[in-house]
């Protein structure tokens, strides 16, 4: 069995062309709590902790995806927006941290409108750009 350490360590190894460092560690620490509960804090202050095959051979899968390039949300299947978890696939766009800065900035603009549509609003200022 392998330990947590190994893992985040073949990660690095593994994706270390691919992508930045600090990334890599993110992508380890996202998989390890999707998959198996485990966060940062307690992979940080228990290294050494041994996992599961089933949990090792999920985390070689998200690995071979990480290495095909595939996105950590395509490979959970979910992502947060605007602090709401959202399912994703292949078959939609993840929403981008830039989008999220626009619904910020159409509510700041227009608090005082108590009936905004804020899709519809979305639409039309994409379209008037």
């Amino acid at each position: 069995m392998e330990t947590i350490a190994k893992i985040i360590k073949t990660f690095k190894t593994e994706l270390k062309n691919i992508y930045p460092e600090g990334e890599i560690r993110s992508f380890a620490d996202i998989l390890l709590e999707y998959y198996a509960g485990i966060n940062r804090t307690e992979a940080f202050l228990y290294p050494d902790k041994k996992l599961s095959d089933k949990l090792l051979k999920k985390l070689a899968d998200a690995l071979q995806k990480l290495k095909q390039e595939i996105t950590i949300q395509y490979i959970t299947g979910e992502t947060v927006f605007y602090e709401l978890p959202f399912k994703v696939s292949p078959d939609v766009l993840i929403p981008r941290p830039e989008t999220e800065e626009l619904v910020d900035l159409i509510i700041k603009n227009h608090q005082k409108n108590q009936n905004i549509q804020l899709l519809s609003l979305i639409i039309h200022m994409t379209w008037l750009e």
